[in-house]
């Protein structure tokens, strides 16, 4: 697939690899209070190679704003990633069922640390934490957990998201006796 892309009075030529969405597609984004049905406006490419120039789609504009969760907080915008779209109606609205998650100051602090917390023999610096330092994902992993904490819960397509992060995490393990195993047993996340 090529594309035409027009920057004052100069077109570039740019080949996008991949498959994307079509223009005009109807998607849906999970919401805490169900789906929503959008359409396909555009597309934001990242572009990258030399000669011939090569891209590929890093997110969708949509027709209408839409709540989406960035790093750890939700913002309304009509620029969604891939991640966050569904074709399936029916499996976006599954995705939207919200999980609460209630759990005391102490808790939090235990389970994801505190970023403000210098002191590192302190229970809640950030190396202390439920999480595990050493793995690329787990600062990913602490704004989601952030996000939950601010919100009382997650919506399931966050946690799926939160499922794979730890999931990449290869020495991750986590006992539901734990504040933060606590608070993952009600996100439905097993280890």
């Amino acid at each position: 697939m090529c594309g035409v892309f027009c920057m004052a009075d100069e077109k570039l030529m740019v080949e996008v690899t991949g498959q994307p969405l079509s223009i005009g597609q109807v998607i849906y984004v999970p919401q805490r209070d169900g789906a929503v049905k959008r359409n396909i406006i555009g597309w934001r490419i990242g572009v990258y190679g030399d000669t011939p120039l090569s891209g590929a789609v890093d997110s969708y504009y949509v027709s209408d704003y839409v709540q989406v969760r960035i790093v750890d907080i939700s913002t309304s915008t009509i620029e969604v990633s891939r991640k966050d779209i569904y074709v399936d109606g029916k499996e976006a609205e599954e995705e939207s069922k919200f999980l609460e998650v209630i759990a005391d100051d102490e808790a939090w602090r235990l389970a994801i640390g505190d970023r403000e917390v210098t002191d590192e023999n302190s229970p809640y610096h950030i190396s202390n934490s439920g999480l595990p330092p050493c793995c690329k994902n787990t600062p990913d992993s602490r704004d989601i957990l952030a996000y939950c904490r601010r919100n009382d819960g997650l919506i399931v397509h966050d946690a799926n998201i939160l499922s794979r992060s730890l999931l990449a995490c290869w020495d991750f393990k986590c006992e539901n006796e734990n504040p933060l195993g606590r608070i993952l047993e009600k996100l439905k996340i097993e280890f």
